[in-house]
């Protein structure tokens, strides 16, 4: 846990997602933001097209270009260097979006949040002694996406009282996906 923040914003996906990888960088954009006074994670989960599950070709923003294929993980080791690969190919900096694994062999985290193919949770963090975590928000997808305005506008709901920098408008999706395309990091300046 960062210091004492109390809000946790959990992106979940695969690099074999075309939406998933279309929204890295506005995942690092919120992030960047957002982090005087909330903590960010990703969580490595199932591939959602493996060539053996629901595969299909797209090489919609693949920063080196071609067709994803890639074979469901079976084990922590391959899905932690399926992780590493799909920090490597779009920079993630990890100390901005530090990046977790669910293990395969026992998908904790798909069977407790059902984050597959991909979703976004905000939680709360009970910080005083005995307070339990609450779930604020569990994106549901629509049309097959998220407004990652609605992070947005929830962070800047909730985080009235956090220590507060000016955070610039979410930029549009569009221009976000241009920057990913050509490997540049997004910035909140």
């Amino acid at each position: 846990m960062q210091g004492d923040k109390r809000l946790l914003v959990i992106f979940a996906g695969s690099y074999s997602c075309p939406v998933v990888r279309g929204q890295v960088p506005i995942m690092l954009y919120l992030a960047q933001v957002w982090a005087h006074a909330v903590e960010f994670r990703f969580v490595y989960i199932a591939e959602a097209h493996a060539r053996e599950e629901w595969p299909i070709n797209n090489s919609r923003y693949n920063p080196e270009g071609g067709n994803i294929v890639v074979g469901q993980t079976q084990t922590s080791s391959d899905r932690c260097a399926a992780a590493k690969r799909f920090q490597a190919i779009f920079g993630i900096d990890t100390n901005a979006l530090p990046m977790q694994v669910d293990p395969p062999e026992t998908n904790n985290f798909e069977t407790t949040f059902s984050p597959w193919p991909l979703r976004w949770f905000l939680v709360e963090r009970g910080l005083e002694a005995g307070k339990p975590a609450v779930l604020l928000q569990k994106a549901l997808p629509f049309n097959g996406t998220y407004d990652f305005a609605e992070v947005d506008k929830l962070l800047r709901e909730r985080c009235a009282d956090a220590p507060s920098i000016d955070a610039p408008p979410m930029p549009k999706v569009g221009e976000l996906s241009k920057l990913c395309m050509r490997g540049k990091q997004p910035s909140s300046a």
